[in-house]
């Protein structure tokens, strides 16, 4: 697999753990690191250099993911914040035309 967010993750350096923090309620370990390049350019091919990443996981319990944010730059990022967890989800088929 060379895609999605375990790849993403494995790659980060400098990784450390930056605190606790409260994110939509859920108290949450912030972790941050930097992206390297080649790892940005998977997500953003036109981007010329490294990209600082940011990542909430719930600070008990399983360690699910609960944010995550790719800096590419001062105009451009990626924020993901994943909630509800375990909440029954109801897809509806796109209508056909």
């Amino acid at each position: 697999m060379s895609e999605g967010l375990p790849t993403i993750t494995h790659n980060i350096e400098s990784a450390k753990i930056a605190g606790i923090e409260v994110v939509d309620g859920t108290e949450a370990t912030s972790i941050t690191g930097i992206m390297p390049t080649a790892t940005v350019k998977n997500l953003l091919p036109k981007t010329t250099g490294p990209a600082y990443f940011s990542m909430w996981v719930h600070s008990t319990g399983d360690p699910v993911l609960v944010r995550t944010i790719i800096d590419f730059s001062a105009d451009r990022a990626i924020t993901i914040t994943v909630s509800n967890w375990n909440a029954l989800v109801h897809v509806t088929a796109a209508p056909t035309q």
